[in-house]
């Protein structure tokens, strides 16, 4: 059984196998598993560890049911149903603009700042589990509910909390991937299909500067290499925006679509690229965390000495 088939419910799989043989006679567990490790084909501690499941579900049963879903195709699940939601978001807050105007200070509300704090969130949960001080993921993660239906001993979410704290927040991330790209495939189809210009207005005393000045801060990261999606003084100015104020003039509504470069590249780079480095940092420290809890189970280390000494 190759290691990548390694998760969470293995780890479930390892503890009840491991508590049902604690009422066996000690011989014959030592016969039984130097002979399945007599039959392993891989070495390395979790793959043993993994062969001698398999065969003593196979030979006895099963110690606790299996998951309906595997890992892999519950975040591709809940990622693709995220990527709908954000499409459908996307799509309903442009739309909603009917005269054809989109606030550019709202859009970066919902669709950047508020995405980035929540990546800021995401980043302290991560430091929080790694140090141990952080709890088993959110209650109203989705994926809690599916692994509640499989793994339903309690005990189980107090001794694993730190690999199902990671899982969850992989998860989480993906979820949060899945939203930006839906939202940012939307942002791209509308605006390819119909004619949006974007304005900024505001009751508080906000100026053209302070605008300039903000935007300019927010797009640093890109605006040396690609100058194409930064926003001028120029177009700030043009797209101010009041209701009393008469219609727009031609070079006005072309200064205005300038904006949308801007607003995609602050998606990418401050709402997408934060999910995308927690979530790889999150599955390779899930990974890593797992497979040491997986081995360092008390009474593994048994199980693999007597599939490697003879009686």
């Amino acid at each position: 059984m190759p290691s990548e088939t390694l998760s969470s419910f293995e780890l479930v799989r390892l503890a009840e196998q491991i508590d049902r043989d604690k009422s066996a006679d000690w011989r014959a567990l030592q016969e039984r598993d130097y002979a399945i490790g007599r039959a392993c084909p891989q070495d390395g501690a979790v793959q043993q560890l993994l062969h001698w499941l398999e065969h003593t579900e196979q030979t006895e049963g099963p110690a606790v049911s299996s998951p309906w879903i595997s890992e892999g195709a519950l975040g591709l699940l809940i990622g693709g149903a995220l990527f709908v939601t954000g499409f459908l978001t996307m799509a309903g807050f442009l739309f909603a603009h009917t005269s054809g105007l989109v606030n550019v200070l709202w859009f970066f509300l919902l669709f950047v700042l508020l995405q980035f704090v929540l990546c800021l969130v995401a980043a302290a949960t991560l430091a929080l589990t790694l140090a141990g001080r952080s709890e088993a993921g959110f209650t109203l993660n989705p994926a809690r509910l599916v692994y509640a239906r499989s793994i339903r001993q309690r005990r189980y979410w107090r001794e694993f909390r730190s690999v199902f704290g990671l899982v969850f927040l992989r998860y989480g991330q993906g979820m949060g991937m899945g939203f930006m790209l839906g939202a940012i495939a939307a942002f791209l189809l509308v605006l390819a299909v119909n004619d949006f210009s974007f304005v900024w207005s505001s009751t508080f005393n906000l100026t053209d500067a302070a605008l300039e000045s903000a935007t300019g801060i927010v797009s640093s990261p890109w605006a040396s290499w690609l100058p194409g999606a930064t926003v001028d003084a120029q177009v700030i100015a043009d797209s101010r925006y009041h209701p009393t104020a008469g219609k727009f003039t031609a070079a006005q509504v072309q200064s205005m679509h300038s904006w949308w470069p801007f607003l995609l590249a602050a998606m990418v780079c401050y709402a997408l690229l934060p999910r995308i480095l927690l979530w790889l940092a999150s599955r390779l420290l899930y990974r890593v965390r797992l497979r040491r809890t997986f081995v360092g189970y008390p009474g593994a280390d048994l199980v693999l000495r007597r599939m490697n000494r003879p009686v």
